[in-house]
């Protein structure tokens, strides 16, 4: 949001960021997995459940009986080699890399509304060039209708501008085109129906200095992605401590209080009936099953680096090229600015010797045509640096 200082740009990436579906269902699926993981905790205590049964029997001599039998169940894992706190260390370090996902979505997405902005805001300019290019070939098609009917000029010059008109209206009916399809996608973004009428005041911003740029070794703290990416690491390295840890003994304890009494009423009278059960498990023969879930934690887990080194070298290559592109763009603006500069020159001298009878409407037209051409170019490379720009600061880790 530091990279361009405009109210209006601000404002609506904010909306973006309340009502974008991407990151609703993203705020979503991190809550889930923070459950998740909160759940798992309820592993490490004892389980406590409570019972009520009520049985209604016939006796040998034929009298109904019912019989009611509350109990209070206790179950608890012993975690002695720590396989459950592994198991929560996973899923918490799942969670957190939900946690920078979320992050990493927020910023994409606020990265996408503003070079939607952006190709909104060119798209309104191109159309508006051609608009005044069409109004200056209707005046030269007016001026050579006049000189053709007074015997002055030829009808090739007024067939030659009628043509020129013809393809600007192509252009414009493309332009307006693209214009619409660039605003129902910045709708859809900021969570809008995609009519088309998202009437704001697109401008483009001025730009302001690149954001600074860190030693490479700074995207692996700044980067959401790379985070998230090395939470999976840590995930899937508690995940091969799980699998590991369920090959050895496994104690649990199991208690139970209950009562039993024919009548509702008496069950206060009753004796208490209770009963401790420690039982011990372990693994003798699974036909190689639980090592076979060792080596797959395993291979999960290289999996897991392989694709953490993969988002890192990545994100490197993003810095570069954006790097890259931040060159080139401002070079490439500068010739075409000083193109634009002869070419406006050239016009005004060319208009002149027209005046003058000194030259044809057709070269005329050509020197002011080759104006608005470049003008075209150099709102586009205005709009490629803008949105590299942004490119260049999600690349360095800069979020919303």
């Amino acid at each position: 949001m530091d990279v361009f200082a405009d109210d209006t740009l601000e404002a609506i990436v904010e909306r973006s960021l309340e009502h974008n579906l991407d990151i609703r269902l993203a705020r979503h699926r991190m809550a889930e997995a923070g459950f998740n993981a909160d759940a798992e905790l309820g592993d490490l205590l004892p389980n406590v459940t409570g019972n009520f049964a009520a049985n209604r029997s016939k006796e040998a001599e034929g009298r109904p009986v019912t019989s009611y039998n509350p109990s209070l169940d206790v179950s608890w894992e012993i975690d002695i080699w720590g396989k459950l706190r592994s198991r929560k260390k996973a899923l918490d370090a799942t969670s957190q890399s939900l946690v920078e996902t979320y992050q990493a979505t927020r910023d994409s997405i606020a990265a996408q509304v503003m070079q939607g902005w952006f190709d909104v805001a060119t798209a309104k300019g191109l159309l508006k060039l051609e608009q005044n290019r069409l109004i200056n070939l209707e005046k030269s098609a007016e001026n050579s209708r006049r000189s053709y009917r007074s015997g002055l000029g030829p009808l090739d010059d007024l067939s030659a501008v009628e043509r020129d008109i013809a393809q600007n209206k192509a252009t414009i009916t493309a332009n307006a085109a693209a214009l619409n399809s660039s605003t129902r996608s910045l709708e859809v973004l900021i969570g809008n129906y995609p009519s088309g009428t998202l009437a704001l005041d697109y401008e483009l911003p001025a730009l302001l200095p690149s954001p600074a740029v860190d030693v490479p070794a700074t995207l692996l703290v700044e980067r959401p992605d790379l985070r998230s990416a090395w939470h999976e690491v840590i995930s899937a390295d508690e995940s091969v401590n799980v699998a590991h840890k369920e090959m050895f003994i496994s104690l649990t304890l199991t208690g139970s209080i209950e009562r039993q009494s024919t009548g509702s009423a008496g069950l206060s009278r009753v004796p208490t009936i209770w009963s401790l059960v420690n039982q011990l498990s372990f693994p003798i023969f699974n036909a190689g099953k639980l090592k076979n879930n060792m080596n797959a934690a395993h291979s999960r887990a290289e999996q897991a680096w392989v694709r953490y080194l993969q988002t890192a070298l990545r994100a490197f290559r993003e810095v570069e090229h954006a790097l890259d592109r931040e060159t080139l763009l401002a070079d490439q603006e500068a010739r075409i600015q000083e193109a634009a500069v002869h070419a406006e020159k050239t016009a005004l001298s060319f208009e002149n010797r027209y005046k003058n009878g000194l030259v044809s409407i057709l070269e005329y037209l050509n020197s002011q045509n080759a104006v608005f051409d470049i003008k075209v170019d150099l709102l586009n490379t205005r709009n490629g640096r803008l949105k590299n720009r942004v490119t260049l600061a999600l690349a360095l880790g800069k979020g919303v």
